[in-house]
């Protein structure tokens, strides 16, 4: 049975890292200097990681967005950072075949694939995809979950319409 304090600890530090992995994007035109922030990043969740499961062996790291961390340069060809990879349970993707640019628009072929490859790099070694799209007509939803989601591998789901303000006003 999962605690309260365990589950609210657990939503607050997925939260951390998807609010920190907003910032991780493959715009190297960005100055960087002598900072690796792919390794800076990835030594936070290897951090956090090692803390909550101190705490509680049985919590899990689900990064969100983040698969450009599983290697070293961010491509699906880099090498795969192993103390990464054993720090974390799953990663999360979102918009991988729609949903990128917009909610119910197809994600562009260049971006859909960059995000494909990092994704079955993930799932060969270990570390399950949950994939999630933003579409909402049922042709698109068919689509992304029969044809795209579950034939490249990954376990998914779609989402058309959330109202997470009245799913915890319910429950």
């Amino acid at each position: 049975m999962i605690n309260m304090r365990s589950s609210c600890s657990f939503i607050a530090v997925l939260v951390l890292i998807q609010i920190l992995l907003q910032g991780c994007n493959n715009d190297d035109t960005v100055p960087q200097g002598d900072v690796d922030y792919r390794q800076e990043m990835r030594d936070f969740v290897i951090d956090i990681s090692t803390y909550a499961k101190d705490i509680d062996d049985g919590f899990f790291i689900i990064p969100q967005n983040g698969q450009e961390l599983i290697s070293d340069n961010g491509e699906g060809d880099g090498i795969v950072q192993t103390q990464y990879v054993a720090s974390i349970d799953a990663t999360g993707r979102e918009d991988m075949f729609y949903g990128y640019d917009a909610d119910d628009i197809e994600t562009p072929a260049q971006d859909r694939q960059h995000l494909v490859d990092l994704c079955l790099l993930c799932e060969m070694h270990g570390v399950a995809v949950l994939a999630t799209d933003y579409c909402s007509t049922p042709e698109n939803m068919d689509n992304s979950y029969v044809k795209r989601i579950m034939d490249a591998g990954f376990d998914g789901a779609y989402l058309d319409i959330v109202d997470g303000f009245e799913y915890f006003e319910e429950n």
